[in-house]
This record gives C-alpha cells, sequence and structure tokens, in this order.
C-alpha cells in the first residue's frame, strides 16, 4: 500500500514537473523547442507518470557542451539568480549546467536536520578545503548563513596536492 501511494505521488509530480517545463509560458527554451521540432508527441499529453518518460529518449551529453546556456533557464524561474556550473572537462568538451536555488534548496533542507548541539544556530564555521568555484564552497557558505553564522575559508586547493 506505501509503495503504491509513493508510486501515486511520483507519478503526480512527473505530470506537474512535464507540464511546467512544456508551458509556453513556465517552460525553458530548449525543451520548448524541442517539444515544436523534434517530438512527434506533445509531452502534457503522453506523459502521466515516471514510467512515461522513457518516451524522451536519452539525454544526451553534448547538448550540455556550448551555449548559449539561456537556453536551459526556465521562464517561470527568468527573474531568479543564475549559477551556471562547468565540469572541468575530465570526460570530455566541458558541460555547462545551470543553476537555480538548487544548492541552496538542497542545503537548507540538510540544515535544518543539522543538531543545533554540534551545529549551534548563530555560530560561524570554519572550512578547510577548495574555495574555488566549486559547489562545495558555496553550499558550505550558504549553509552557515543559512543557521545564522559567517563562513570563514582556508583554501585547500586540491591541485596543491598533484604538484
Amino acid at each position: 500500500m506505501a509503495v503504491a501511494s509513493a508510486k501515486e505521488r511520483l507519478d503526480a509530480h512527473v505530470r506537474e514537473i512535464v507540464a511546467w517545463h512544456f508551458d509556453p509560458k513556465t517552460g525553458c527554451p530548449f525543451w520548448l523547442q524541442r517539444a515544436s521540432e523534434t517530438f512527434d508527441f506533445d509531452p502534457v499529453k503522453e506523459v502521466g507518470g515516471y514510467d512515461d518518460l522513457k518516451i524522451f529518449g536519452h539525454f544526451e551529453d553534448e547538448w550540455l557542451r556550448g551555449g548559449p546556456v539561456r537556453r536551459w533557464v526556465p521562464k517561470g524561474l527568468a527573474d531568479k539568480a543564475k549559477y551556471v556550473f562547468e565540469t572541468g572537462g575530465s570526460t570530455g568538451v566541458p558541460k555547462s549546467r545551470v543553476n537555480i536555488e538548487d544548492f541552496q534548496r538542497d542545503y537548507e533542507i540538510f540544515g535544518d536536520n543539522l543538531s543545533d548541539e554540534t551545529f549551534p544556530r548563530g555560530a560561524d564555521w570554519l572550512m578547510l578545503g577548495p574555495t574555488g568555484p566549486r559547489r562545495l564552497r558555496l553550499a558550505i557558505e550558504h549553509l552557515a548563513q543559512y543557521r545564522g553564522g559567517i563562513s570563514f575559508f582556508v583554501d585547500l586547493d586540491p591541485r596543491w596536492v598533484n604538484n
């Protein structure tokens, strides 16, 4: 019974996400263009749940290489701050990923579950780790701020270890 209920919630969530991403008012240019130029189906009508996502086929890495990155920004989130993370290219040409509040939400949920005893609210943090354009630094900084503190950094760039 719990599995059936979870599947129903997942399928409803998938329908909501697909409807949002393929709505001309909220969707992103990439998916709206694919729907009008490439698909021989209407995603909103054809995707009734998680199992139907296979209709889209495989996601191609190449789609994330090159620009413009704004093709990935949903119209419904156009007024939000955007971050672009680019891979280092260890699997080929670097890929870009647009990020809008993703890591903040992830870490706020995580931060709500930290013990106030071991991570007191309002306390400042010290991070020893890479501080370059990496998600780790942004995550630690946001998590400390979310819990009311300031994050101080000692840069430990992993490239130093290799030299």
